[in-house]
């Protein structure tokens, strides 16, 4: 539960590299968390994200010193410690691992395996007592239950009161094709259309969908009224020289290009909207309908695909595809 006159922190330890369905989920979970503390009123939120192994990828090698001695005697320690630092400050703890034979991934149990001296049998830490907690699994087939049970094993015997277990799923690994990959983005970018598009239904305002080429990412913000637009003009034009410009409403949703995929920027030239080559691209109105560009090329490796966009559901339609030189 959220502090009072505090930030919400969230911290996910993802148990892959990869950002496929298990990141996807459990990112979608914080940032639908973040949005009800927001729409409650609650304050600022912040988000901490690790990957295994890249992050963290040392093996326990069972010297013992974290429970007779001290943690800070692990030789792992100065590359766990920011991991275990977001951890204790968090107010929610999200732990998420695709199924590896039946089991949590072994970046995972690693990682699990080096923070055993905060079980309440050994050294307990106070502030886990206070926390809640998701697990998340994702399997083409069975094994779920037991790799959930990996990760809550741990959270129970740190003292977490509450976790939560959310197991899905999905379709079978099918590797890093170009094809899979352009695959990948397309229906990334149709989810965030949708949270878009239901965002404008569920607050009765227009929604605008921006793009950044230099994040590489899609935004969403609200489209201000008539009289806050000549508030704001109103506001820019009394700025003295020198000093900041106003900050842009509030970006609420956000969704980047999976890496080794590009897309085309030439049909979004002409909306160029600030310094920060942030582009507007669509626009959801709260009746269910939409406008802007109509189509845009991804690329991925020397795969092109040019697709259409529906105006009312910002669904993908294959228009084309072509090999790059």
């Amino acid at each position: 539960r959220k502090r009072q006159d505090e930030t919400m922190r969230i911290t996910i330890v993802h148990g892959q590299n990869h950002k496929g369905s298990t990141y996807n989920i459990a990112r979608a979970l914080a940032d639908h968390t973040v949005a009800l503390s927001q729409k409650a009123g609650k304050g600022e939120s912040q988000i901490d994200e690790y990957f295994l192994p890249k992050d963290f990828g040392d093996f326990c090698l069972g010297c013992a010193k974290c429970f007779v001695e001290n943690e800070a005697k692990c030789s792992s320690r100065a590359r766990l410690a920011p991991i275990v630092e977001s951890l204790l400050a968090a107010d929610l703890i999200v732990l998420a691992s695709p199924v590896y034979v039946y089991h949590a991934t072994g970046a995972m149990k690693a990682f699990l395996d080096h923070l055993g001296y905060m079980w309440m049998a050994h050294r307990p830490e106070e502030s886990m007592f206070k926390k809640q907690a998701v697990c998340v699994a994702t399997a083409a087939g069975a094994g779920m239950g037991s790799t959930i049970k990996d990760m809550a094993d741990s959270l129970f015997f740190w003292g977490v009161p509450k976790t939560y277990k959310l197991g899905f799923a999905v379709a079978a690994f099918r590797g890093e094709s170009a094809s899979r990959l352009m695959e990948q983005a397309g229906i990334g970018f149709e989810t965030f259309c949708a949270r878009a598009r239901f965002q404008a239904q569920e607050h009765g305002e227009d929604i605008i969908v921006c793009f950044s080429p230099v994040t590489k990412e899609f935004t969403t913000k609200r489209a201000l009224t008539e009289e806050e637009l000549e508030e704001e003009e109103r506001r820019r034009n009394e700025i003295k020289e020198g000093e900041e410009p106003l900050p842009d409403p509030p970006m609420e949703l956000k969704w980047k290009l999976p890496d080794k995929t590009e897309i085309s920027e030439e049909d979004f030239a002409a909306d160029e909207e600030g310094e920060d080559q942030r582009y507007e691209i669509f626009r959801f109105f709260p009746d269910g309908g939409a406008s802007g560009i109509r189509k845009f090329k991804l690329q991925c490796r020397k795969l092109s695909r040019t697709y259409d966009i529906s105006p009312l559901t910002g669904l993908l339609i294959t228009v084309r595809e072509e090999d790059l030189p």
